[in-house]
């Protein structure tokens, strides 16, 4: 059984900014762009998280902050937002494990919560600058290492 989603749900072209619009689609370009073959190697490292769970019970590889840092780092680089609920959705773990890992990363200083600007009910969760910064490092450096000729 799969807890995990397949896809996220917003896309826009343009990286992180301060404002949305209705469909959670980012309108301006504050970040650096993640490099596209990075974002691809995230992608295939959660797919392959993702179909783990096809052959063994999720609850063996639980690891929430995981899932949730590469979900959040993924939808930076697609430009998009996620809220709380799609966060927990892709945490692979109940809502309520789910929201306290987020809170922890919020603590941690990884993450960070902002209320929807039109809708004060919707939380987004955006990933921090420097915690994209480590992403990037580490992704950089196992694309070098297993991928040196691509």
């Amino acid at each position: 059984m799969n807890h995990r989603r397949a896809d996220f749900p917003f896309r826009a072209p343009a990286p992180f900014s301060e404002m949305a619009d209705p469909e959670n689609r980012l309108v301006e370009v504050n970040t650096p762009a993640i490099p596209a073959k990075l974002l691809a190697l995230a992608r295939r490292i959660k797919a392959a998280r993702n179909a783990r769970d096809t052959f063994f019970h999720p609850d063996l590889f639980a690891d929430p902050a995981w899932d949730m840092m590469l979900a959040l780092y993924i939808a930076e680089g697609d430009g998009c937002r996620l809220k709380v609920s799609d966060l927990c959705n892709e945490s692979g773990v109940p809502n309520t494990t789910a929201l306290r890992w987020i809170e922890r990363l919020v603590e941690l200083g990884m993450a960070r919560k902002r209320r929807h600007p039109l809708d004060g009910r919707a939380i987004f969760v955006e990933i921090d600058r420097e915690t994209t910064r480590k992403l990037t490092a580490y992704l950089e450096k196992i694309w070098s290492r297993y991928f040196p000729l691509v």
